[in-house]
């Protein structure tokens, strides 16, 4: 499986087991035992917890390279989210047990687990972050350039959003009401940001967004 992060790029030597999931399904759920972690080779996979009413909570999306479910690795509890597929996703599962020979036989590969961890622990932070001191039209802006850098591609001149995402996961990832959400982004649209076009994001003024979002991403 090759994977990039940043600089960093191998063939990661993985002796654990390929998983496939379809769109929809639950790779596992909240406060269910944790038994191992997952790196993502293909697929977007939503990574969330839900609220005392059962509202959910995305917390972020995992997309190739990507590690979730790592809980296991602090101590023996139960997972702290739940993670559901939202693109067909192939997945590399790794117990105790094949980790322990990775850190032995792979220290390369344990070093890039080690890696991710960590910078999933920074997202988490950042959003943090953004939720206290920043107002939803630049957690918005946020939003998108958080998409531009992980989820987007180059289609006909323009940065499109590959991830499909609904009003309501938008409004999720941002920490706001589902109204709201939609009155900024028709904001963004009306001020030439974005476009959308057959239910996926194009981001028209990428500079501009990154200045309302403070060069800061969620």
């Amino acid at each position: 499986m090759e994977v990039s992060s940043n600089n960093l790029s191998f063939d990661l030597k993985i002796p654990g087991q390929k998983k496939k999931f379809n769109k929809g399904e639950i790779i596992y759920h909240e406060e269910t035992p944790s038994y191992g972690l997952y790196i993502v080779h293909s697929g977007i996979i939503k990574v969330y917890t839900s609220d005392d009413s059962g509202k959910e909570i995305i917390l972020r999306l995992a997309g190739p390279g990507d590690i979730i479910g790592h809980h296991f690795l602090f101590k023996n509890i139960t997972h702290i989210d739940s993670s559901k597929v939202i693109e067909n996703s192939v997945c590399d599962f790794i117990d105790k047990k094949s980790l322990n020979e990775i850190q032995k036989n792979s220290p390369e590969t344990f070093d890039y687990i080690i890696q991710k961890i960590g910078q999933e622990l920074m997202i988490y932070q950042d959003k943090s972050i953004e939720l206290i001191k920043k107002n939803v039209r630049e957690r918005l802006a946020s939003f998108f350039c958080y998409m531009v850098k992980n989820h987007s591609e180059i289609k006909n001149y323009k940065i499109r959003i590959k991830v499909q995402l609904t009003r309501e996961e938008i409004a999720s990832m941002i920490g706001t009401a589902n109204e709201t959400a939609i009155r900024f982004i028709s904001e963004f649209k009306d001020l030439g940001l974005v476009e959308e076009v057959d239910r996926h994001f194009y981001i028209l003024e990428k500079d501009k967004i990154d200045k309302l979002a403070g060069h800061n991403s969620l």
